[in-house]
């Protein structure tokens, strides 16, 4: 009896869809969004270009959940940044968030 096609790609790739998303942000960091092409994240991730479209209705909703995680890194690296010192007045406050913000803009560039 043969696998359905969603128990192959679970059994194979694990979380395609994690796993076109990563690939997709390695696309985006190489070559930027005019490198980006949907048959080459699915490539790298090992499935067939189709398995994109039944995790993401279309490049830009792929495009969407990889904003959101940036967003969410983003708001995580600020959050650090502000729990790292005692900041007692607001001006400090906002300082700690520029600097969070720059490390990060170093450590992801695409992303900011």
């Amino acid at each position: 009896m043969k696998p359905a096609a969603a128990e192959r790609e679970s059994y194979h790739h694990g979380d395609v869809p994690r796993a076109i998303r990563e690939a997709t942000l390695s696309l985006l960091r190489e070559g930027g969004a005019q490198g980006l092409s949907l048959r080459e994240a699915a490539r790298r991730v090992g499935v067939n270009h189709r398995a994109v479209y039944r995790h993401f209705a279309d490049k830009r909703a792929l495009l969407a959940a990889i904003a959101q995680e940036g967003y969410e890194m983003l708001a995580i690296a600020l959050r650090e940044g502000l729990d790292q010192r005692s900041l007692a007045q607001p001006v400090e406050r906002f300082v700690a968030l520029g600097e969070a913000y720059l490390r990060f803009a170093r450590r992801e560039p695409r992303c900011s």
